[in-house]
């Protein structure tokens, strides 16, 4: 009934990169998605109704 999706990977979203590029590349997206999420924690701790309101005006 429901097809599984195939899970992308970095190899995926930059099939020319040699493999130290490709690992160079998947470090840095998740050292990014950390900062973020690490200042999304942050803001929604010290002052969460920023995050509401961004949510209201649809910026999120």
């Amino acid at each position: 009934m429901f097809e599984k999706k195939k899970r992308i990977t970095i190899e995926d979203v930059y099939p020319d990169f040699t493999p130290e590029e490709q690992a160079e590349a998947e470090y840095n997206l998740r050292e990014y998605a950390l900062l973020v999420w690490g200042i999304y924690e942050r803001v929604k701790r010290e002052n969460p109704e920023i995050l509401t309101e961004m949510l209201k005006k649809d910026r999120v």
